[in-house]
């Protein structure tokens, strides 16, 4: 168990590995969007999160030459609850997306057909996915808490506050008072809480 933690960003990295081979695959297996948004923003999240990583696996060039320090020295301890929070954010993250199915979309749209979904995760938040992936940047942030990853993590989860707004604006006129109904009895991104 101590050698599995001692890689523990080699356990990062394998989870963000497999959530965007996950993620890329699932893609294809969605309904078509009624209409089809701006794919920018996806390629920009993709990119700081491969950048986040790549320059904590690297640490020493790379955060001396942009940051010069990390903003605190993890223990063992520390980083175990990084990879533990990580692999959480991943098994959510990819839990929450077999429930969505086909109604999956990485834009703040509706699919053709849509269709409302509350078992899964769903049951208990309205964004599983977002938490998912705040939960995996909080875990790569805590194993490696370097000035470069909490940035993308503060940007990403201003990003995904906007993009619920948007959202839930778009399934309130999509599906009227059941929408309503099931926030009144969901948390947004945090069961019981939040």
């Amino acid at each position: 168990m101590i050698a599995i933690f001692n890689n523990g960003l080699n356990i990062i990295i394998l989870s963000w590995i497999i959530f965007l081979i996950y993620w890329l695959i699932s893609s294809f297996f969605t309904k078509k969007s009624v209409k089809k948004r701006n794919w920018i923003p996806r390629i920009i999240f993709i990119l700081l999160v491969i950048l986040a990583i790549t320059f904590s696996k690297n640490s020493k060039p790379a955060y001396y030459f942009l940051f010069g320090f990390t903003i605190f020295s993890p223990n063992f301890f520390v980083q175990a609850i990084g990879s533990v929070l990580t692999i959480t954010g991943l098994v959510l993250a990819i839990w929450a997306r077999i429930y969505l199915g086909k109604n999956w979309s990485g834009y703040v749209t509706y699919k053709k057909n849509h269709e409302l979904v509350t078992s899964g995760p769903y049951k208990l938040i309205r964004h599983p996915i977002y938490s998912a992936l705040i939960l995996m940047i909080t875990g790569t942030f805590i194993y490696y808490p370097s000035v470069w990853v909490l940035a993308i993590l503060i940007v990403d989860t201003l990003i995904f506050l906007w993009r619920i707004k948007k959202e839930e604006e778009i399934m309130v006129k999509l599906f009227g008072k059941k929408y309503e109904d099931y926030i009144k009895r969901t948390k947004r991104l945090i069961p019981g809480i939040w």
